[in-house]
């Protein structure tokens, strides 16, 4: 809790956007970070860091602890992340789409998927904090 943030949340209340991009700022990478973890691709974790301080922006006004800020977008972040996950769907079809346009080899796609498949595997035996951290670490430069 941040009596700092603190101050920021209630000048944003009251209508200052640069308060808000100072919270922005702050808070760029830990959000990144935590939809990274979430859904294990980079831009689609950028979409839901964008629209994640867009819905905070909006629904600031309801923070009641307004100390508690990071955790609260933490919050928001981990929820749109999820919802992302239980929405995301391939069309019937929609992958060849992909084949077509990309000119990477299906050996180079196999050997590309067989990696992140271990990588997300060794990280799913971790408990969703360290899972955190690490993406924290290792993606946006957090450190230790």
């Amino acid at each position: 809790m941040s009596l700092q943030d603190e101050r920021l949340v209630i000048r944003v209340c009251e209508g200052d956007m640069n308060a808000f991009a100072e919270l922005t700022t702050k808070y760029s990478n830990a959000v990144y970070a935590a939809a990274f973890s979430v859904v294990g691709d980079f831009h689609i974790a950028q979409d839901i860091a964008q629209e994640s301080f867009v819905k905070a922006w909006y629904k600031i006004h309801t923070l009641e602890q307004k100390e508690g800020f990071g955790s609260w977008l933490y919050t928001i972040t981990k929820r749109m992340s999820m919802d992302w996950i239980r929405k995301r769907e391939i069309p019937p079809g929609g992958h060849l789409m992909n084949d077509l346009i990309d000119p990477i080899s299906l050996e180079e796609r196999i050997d590309n998927l067989e990696r992140k498949r271990a990588v997300w595997s060794a990280l799913n035996t971790l408990d969703e904090k360290y899972r955190t951290v690490i993406a924290m670490y290792f993606i946006s430069g957090f450190s230790v």
